[in-house]
């Protein structure tokens, strides 16, 4: 009893108003292998970044149902989809903050697909217009511990050509 109420306890202390994670760091295939899923099959996803939940998509199941404790990383995944069914490639990469926002488009962009979305995730992007300023990519409270590292860090390691090779080696 003690440990349930120590969880509990812990739950109800966090906050469900910020971005643990806005993008996924596993590849989507170990756990679409693992599951082994077919156009029958009806898969419950905790949302999180929404990357795993999306790329299931591809194993094709009957439906996904996403779950998850947080409304903003729920607003995460609605934002993701919302772009996805209404924008461009190239939008889509600039309202995750893949591409540099030179002109300044994403919170007009943002506006275009704005409708789509249901009333909280709505509530929630208008009320963080300096996030979709900045692009979603990298807003995640976990993502952040890796901008310096990424920065800084991975060309002490690794120098941008080898980067690039490997970027464009064939899998």
């Amino acid at each position: 009893m003690g440990t349930d109420y120590m969880a509990q306890s812990e739950i109800r202390s966090l906050d469900f108003s910020i971005i643990r994670y806005s993008k996924v760091w596993e590849d989507h295939r170990t756990l679409a292998n693992a599951l082994e899923l077919t156009e029958e099959d009806i898969v419950i996803s905790i949302t999180s970044a929404g990357d795993n939940t999306l790329n299931l998509l591809l194993a094709g199941p009957k439906k996904i149902v996403a779950v998850d404790l947080s409304p903003a990383q729920n607003a995460v995944l609605e934002l993701k989809i919302a772009a996805i069914k209404n924008l461009t490639y190239d939008d889509y990469l600039l309202i995750l903050g893949e591409s540099e926002d030179v002109e300044k488009k994403r919170l007009s962009i943002y506006q275009t697909i704005k409708a789509s979305l249901p009333g909280y995730a709505q509530a929630y992007w208008d009320s963080h217009s300096n996030t979709l300023e900045d692009g979603i990519s990298w807003c995640g409270r976990l993502d952040k511990f890796f901008i310096p590292y990424h920065k800084d860090g991975l060309p002490t390691v690794v120098s941008p050509e080898a980067v690039d090779r490997f970027c464009a080696a064939e899998t």
